[in-house]
């Protein structure tokens, strides 16, 4: 039987590895993710390459040029960070169909619009982001009681 690992930001933005800490995030995405971060989010999301790309403000020679210099600039890094997060915190728990769904259709909780187009904004993200952890399922802790077959007498020695 195959088990699917669960998605990770690492997969869907097709990174080597993962920067090490927060700054090192910061930093990444102020020189840019490399162009296969987007040819990866994209197929991941069931979007073509220019789909995305327009979500991101990219259209036509500007897409081109990127294509070109293998690397986005820092504010299509950052969103396109704020899409992958979404997706794979999403992918968690509803499973990736569901997470790509949940993204790209209208969402009552956010007044009928899509999640994805939320994410241009920081504004957006917040909102998206409480959506998320508002539909997240609580944490179940399971009691795991023994019964005492012997005397009464409690053990706390």
């Amino acid at each position: 039987m195959l088990v699917k690992r669960p998605a990770t930001l690492q997969d869907t933005l097709s990174l080597k590895e993962l920067p090490p800490r927060g700054i090192a995030w910061h930093e990444l995405l102020l020189r840019g993710l490399p162009y296969k971060s987007l040819r990866s989010a994209a197929k991941t999301l069931g979007l073509k390459e220019s789909e995305l790309a327009a979500h991101l403000g990219l259209k036509g020679s500007q897409l081109a040029a990127r294509k070109r210099a293998r690397r986005l600039n820092a504010p299509e890094s950052d969103l396109l960070h704020a899409i992958a997060l979404a997706y794979v915190r999403l992918a968690g728990f509803k499973g990736s169909a569901e997470a790509r769904e949940w993204l790209l259709k209208p969402c009552d909780m956010l007044r009928n619009t899509r999640p994805i187009d939320l994410l241009r904004t920081r504004l957006g993200t917040e909102y998206v982001s409480t959506a998320i952890a508002r539909i997240r399922p609580a944490p179940t802790f399971a009691m795991h009681v023994e019964e005492d077959e012997g005397d009464d007498e409690e053990d706390f020695e």
